[in-house]
């Protein structure tokens, strides 16, 4: 029951930070959100994508 209770607390804090993430980009200040969009993703650098 205990190790439910983690995976639910991590998803939940996934979810909720999605949220905020979703809501900083959408409520961003124009330039901001023009240096969001034209910033390299991060993936390939992690995973050693192509």
């Amino acid at each position: 029951m205990r190790v439910r209770h983690i995976i639910i607390f991590v998803v939940s804090l996934f979810v909720v930070l999605a949220g905020f993430d979703a809501a900083l980009t959408t409520f961003a200040h124009p330039a901001l959100k023009a240096a969001l969009q034209s910033a390299p993703p991060v993936a390939p650098l992690l995973f050693g994508g192509d």
